[in-house]
């Protein structure tokens, strides 16, 4: 399922971004 796999690339990516923004 590529949606799967989209939703968890863009989690990953939402969590990547989000502890540069909070360091």
């Amino acid at each position: 399922m590529p949606g799967f796999f989209q939703i968890v690339f863009m989690v990953r990516k939402i969590i990547k971004y989000g502890s540069i923004l909070f360091v």
